[in-house]
């Protein structure tokens, strides 16, 4: 007779099932942030009111009493290429209890996950965390990507202090640090750029002259970036530019230790513009007494140009996991791929 627990999943609406989520939230997050009464607000927010559609979530049931150690959630991303619409299903909060983290019921979460969340989408996604890589290897999604994630230093002590004794360091920190200041300045012309409090009609006029021919690309339009960037937790910073009085690129995030990390990155400019969008940041990261610029970015083939060319450099990235519907294997062949955390449970 064999001895193996017995797992099931259910599916719920996230409607029917926000205590049940958060109690097993409490019981599965040992080495996990957020307390139930911070779950619960996340609940409501990223998955009952979704701009994309409410959330569908896979619990995890174990013995004959049905008790759930764990959950999945597939979270509503729309988004578009070429001027169509795409339903995507986000992967996010994959949390097993510590006692039943063996290969078995997570891959089998994972896998029945993949496969009724793809119902009415046209593809799933996942950035699955160290510990979870090895269950989406095992999952045979159609394709995976790397999401670089690119460093510029805004200030520079820090940085020559690994290279060169104290008591050169300080000065030829300075020394760089001024010359940054005045190239970025200089290669800021023809733009304006300053902080901003809300997302206004301007955000949608640049949602709709982005067009990113051939790239599928989130929907970025003001609603869903109120909806986004006003999520439980510390505020975001808001940084647009324009050129001739329209908007044509404007940067998210906030300051976490000594970086501003960017949360989301979008533009339709190109070219020059887009290199002097890019300086025009920089420098107002700088303003803000940062030591670095961070941004989580897989980009277009434009934007990676303009990094670039204002010298940010890639460091590290993460992987995303891709499992595409039949219906579109063909039609997404050769895409594209554009995302930031604003694509993503950040």
């Amino acid at each position: 007779m064999s001895t193996t627990p017995a797992y099931h999943v259910t599916e719920a609406a996230a409607a029917t099932c926000e205590d049940r989520a958060v109690a097993a939230w409490e019981t599965c997050r040992v080495d996990l942030p957020g307390s139930g009464p911070e779950f619960r607000a996340r609940f409501r927010w990223m998955y009952l009111d979704n701009p994309a559609m409410p959330a569908t979530l896979y619990l995890l049931d174990h013995g004959a009493e049905g008790r759930c150690v764990g959950f999945v959630t597939v979270a509503g991303r729309a988004l578009r290429k070429d001027g169509e619409s795409l339903l995507a299903g986000l992967l996010i909060d994959f949390v097993v209890d510590p006692a039943h983290r063996t290969a078995f019921p997570a891959l089998m979460l994972q896998r029945q996950a993949h496969q009724a969340g793809m119902r009415g989408k046209d593809f799933i996604y996942g950035i699955p965390d160290v510990k979870a890589m090895p269950i989406f290897k095992r999952l045979n999604c159609t394709f995976n990507l790397n999401i670089p994630r690119f460093v510029r230093p805004v200030r520079f002590g820090k940085y020559v202090a690994r290279k060169l004794p104290s008591w050169l360091a300080a000065p030829a920190g300075a020394l760089i640090g001024v010359a940054d200041r005045v190239g970025a300045a200089v290669g800021s012309r023809g733009c304006r750029g300053e902080w901003v409090s809300a997302f206004d009609a301007r955000f949608d006029q640049l949602w709709q002259a982005a067009t990113k021919p051939g790239c599928v690309v989130g929907r970025r339009d003001a609603a869903f970036l109120r909806w986004r960037f006003g999520a439980p937790g510390p505020a975001m910073k808001i940084f647009a530019v324009s050129s001739g009085g329209t908007l044509h690129s404007y940067f998210v995030g906030r300051a976490e230790a000594d970086a501003f990390v960017v949360k989301d990155v979008f533009s339709s400019a190109a070219g020059s513009t887009l290199d002097a969008a890019l300086n025009s940041f920089v420098s107002a990261a700088r303003d803000l007494g940062v030591n670095a610029i961070s941004m989580s970015v897989l980009p277009d083939a434009e934007l990676k140009r303009a990094l670039a060319a204002t010298r940010f450099s890639e460091r590290d990235h993460r992987v995303c996991f891709w499992t595409l519907s039949p219906e579109r294997v063909e039609s997404l062949k050769g895409a594209s791929w554009y995302l930031t955390p604003a694509d993503e449970d950040m």
